[in-house]
């Protein structure tokens, strides 16, 4: 099973739209993190300030933490190259796809089997492809947070001037055990492999036992992530199972992600008049035939004269649909379509549930939940076992949009 199921990950994650979105993730999700590094260490001074607790972030973090981008991007590289050409991936340096796919990853390297160890690049490179961008991902991330713990540490020790400099560069090269753990925890944090908490890390022992149910570790910490920047929401805090050493939000970060998402929030509804951004397609089916002969599409921005989804844009989607279906609710309730404040309240968390059904990583549950597109679900299941199915099928996907126009 372990051959079967490596082949057939292989198959449906090379489509090039996958590949895109893995680079684009852990990119985004990481660049992030600078203006939320300062926004949190402005925060945390303040609470500091207030309480007289030490400090936990600072605003200074964040050249260091831009510094340290490019000697992991170099190491990066390296790791990223051996990954292609091997196969194996550092054991320091897991990533998602070694977490997700379990004991499949390498099946056909390590087989007994000469012919199946010679033909395994080809069965493989998908993977290894995938895998090679998160190690690339995983190191500059650990390199800039080791950046960063080091002028934190100077800071909270008081150091001044040179003597604080030489500090830093003291601990950049020798960094203590505690913060090369942390760093790592960081790295898993910023390419989505942190734990994301009990009942996900539960839900997860099943996977083994159930075909093409490996992705719930990547797709909670996905989910988890947007729904902390949603307002309001991302106050509530769900157990973890992070240990001591391991990255946490500390209060300015969670402050920080709040912020950040009523910011957004506020972007997006106070333009909603407008009519440059979307959400769901129309149930009322007049409604949605004038939906899609104006142009637009499902979770979508208006950019120009083009509609741009932003329902892979992970995981800033989540608060960019949480603030679209906000805007509709109170249109509805303004309108008089919606009669009270328990409806309207229905209203949107049905909303965030038809957003998160919608996920990509949830295609296949949705369609066979699906009475329209479960009668067909077998025979396109099969056909995902076709080699480099997913390319052919987004090779498929742009040559008719280019023939429609």
């Amino acid at each position: 099973m372990d051959y079967v199921y490596e082949f057939w990950y292989n198959s449906i994650l090379s489509g090039i739209p996958t590949h895109i979105v893995n680079i684009a993730s852990n990119t985004l999700w990481f660049s992030y993190q600078v203006p939320h590094r300062a926004l949190s260490g402005g925060i945390d001074a303040m609470i500091s300030k207030f309480t007289g607790r030490e400090r936990t972030r600072f605003a200074s973090e964040v050249l260091p933490l831009m510094a340290g981008v490019k000697t992991g991007f170099v190491s990066g590289a390296k790791r990223a190259k051996v990954v292609m050409k091997t196969g194996e991936t550092p054991i320091e340096l897991d990533t998602k796809w070694d977490l997700e796919m379990g004991g499949s990853v390498g099946a056909f390297e390590r087989s007994p089997h000469q012919f199946l160890r010679k033909i395994a690049p080809a069965m493989t490179i998908i993977g290894r492809a995938l895998r090679a961008m998160d190690v690339w991902a995983n190191s500059i991330a650990f390199d800039a947070q080791i950046n960063a713990l080091a002028k934190r540490t100077a800071n909270l020790e008081g150091l001044k001037g040179e003597t604080a400099t030489n500090r830093e560069v003291e601990l950049r090269k020798e960094p203590s055990s505690q913060m090369i753990e942390e760093a790592k925890s960081f790295a898993k944090y910023t390419t989505f492999m942190d734990n994301p908490g009990k009942i996900a890390s539960g839900l997860a022992q099943l996977r083994n036992d159930v075909p093409g149910g490996r992705f719930l570790n990547t797709l909670a910490n996905i989910t988890k992530r947007g729904y902390e920047m949603v307002p309001g929401i991302g106050l509530i805090r769900t157990p973890s199972l992070q240990g001591k050493g391991q990255y946490q939000d500390s209060a300015s970060d969670i402050i920080a992600k709040q912020v950040a998402g009523k910011i957004i929030a506020y972007a997006l509804i106070s333009r909603y008049e407008d009519d440059e951004f979307t959400g769901a397609v129309p149930e009322n089916k007049s409604e949605r035939e004038a939906f899609y002969r104006q142009g637009k599409l499902p979770w979508s921005i208006k950019i120009d004269d083009k509609w741009v989804s932003y329902r892979r844009i992970e995981p800033f989607n989540t608060v960019l649909a949480s603030s679209t279906i906000a805007a509709e609710t109170i249109k509805q309730f303004k309108d008089n379509e919606i009669d009270s404040a328990n409806e309207a309240f229905f209203k949107f968390v049905e909303g965030m549930v038809t957003n998160f059904v919608d996920s990509s990583m949830l295609k296949g549950v949705s369609d066979a939940l699906d009475e329209n597109r479960r009668p067909t679900y077998l025979e396109r299941f099969a056909g995902t076992f076709v080699p480099y199915s997913g390319f052919w099928r987004s090779l498929n996907r742009s040559i008719e949009v280019e023939m429609e126009g």
